[in-house]
């Protein structure tokens, strides 16, 4: 199992602009890129993300910078790895067919054991919300 680092970034950034939703207030990108040690280039590819699909806004500008536009209430962990295209179980035989190594998947012992992990996991980040994150 793997956490992408764009996932990983996504919520660390979606954790800081929590208070933006009630307050308004916009946050700079670098500020929170320095607070969290993070690399400003790679979380502003992120936010571009989290911004196409409407999950932040952003304002340019001296009181400029980004707020979170969906209540963290309803926002999921697995609906941010979602919006990125990403599986956090990413076993190729899962993922399709073509990618499983088995010769007959319908023989294969594991399967079906993984495919309960993945749904598990997916439940899992599911359940979790960006409000629930420190």
């Amino acid at each position: 199992m793997r956490i992408s680092r764009k996932i990983d970034y996504a919520c660390i950034l979606l954790a800081a602009l929590k208070p933006s939703f009630a307050s308004g207030k916009h946050v700079s990108l670098r500020a929170i890129a320095a607070k969290e040690r993070l690399p400003l280039p790679f979380l502003e590819k992120v936010a571009g993300t989290l911004r196409k699909k409407n999950i932040i806004g952003a304002k340019a500008g001296a009181a400029g910078g980004y707020r979170l536009l969906r209540d963290p209430k309803k926002l999921s962990l697995g609906g941010v790895a979602k919006l990125f295209g990403e599986q956090p179980l990413a076993l190729g035989c899962l993922r399709s067919e073509q990618l499983c190594p088995c010769p007959d998947d319908a023989s294969c012992d594991t399967r079906a054991a993984w495919e309960r992990v993945a749904r598990d996991v997916e439940s899992a980040l599911n359940k979790m919300t960006v409000a629930k994150l420190s």
